[in-house]
């Protein structure tokens, strides 16, 4: 009895895979980097819209322990304001511009798009293992 490909041994040994598959879940990779970028701006608090217009992404890379990918903000103040706080003290998060605003917007844009990642590794490994 073979044993099954999980999704964390796949991911790691996504590197000695064909071109054509590894290519298939960064292109998958890139795209929900963006979405998660996307769902976390939704969050962002506003004042001005800087650091909601200072999303960024890096291009995914494979490698012997998984594929990595990032997003993240260029305002100086992105950090404090995801984790809440500034010089040890809270960071109140007005709502009045975008009632969604909170700390921890790009954990909660990250989070929501889970999923997403996990799904589309699912279905590359069974393009992976369907084409053997």
């Amino acid at each position: 009895m073979s044993n099954k490909e999980d999704l964390d041994t796949f991911v790691r040994n996504l590197h000695k895979f064909p071109k054509a598959i590894s290519d298939m879940v960064k292109n998958d990779w890139n795209k929900n980097t963006v979405l998660a970028l996307s769902k976390a701006t939704e969050y962002v608090p506003k004042k001005t819209g800087m650091l909601e217009g200072s999303g960024y992404t890096v291009t995914a890379k494979t490698g012997a322990n998984g594929i990595t990918s990032a997003f993240g903000f260029l305002m100086p103040y992105a950090l404090d304001l995801e984790k809440g706080e500034r010089d040890g003290k809270t960071i109140t998060v007005r709502t009045d511009i975008n009632r969604k605003a909170q700390t921890g917007y790009a954990k909660k844009g990250t989070e929501e798009s889970a999923e997403y990642f996990i799904e589309d590794v699912k279905k590359a490994i069974s393009r992976a293992f369907g084409g053997i």
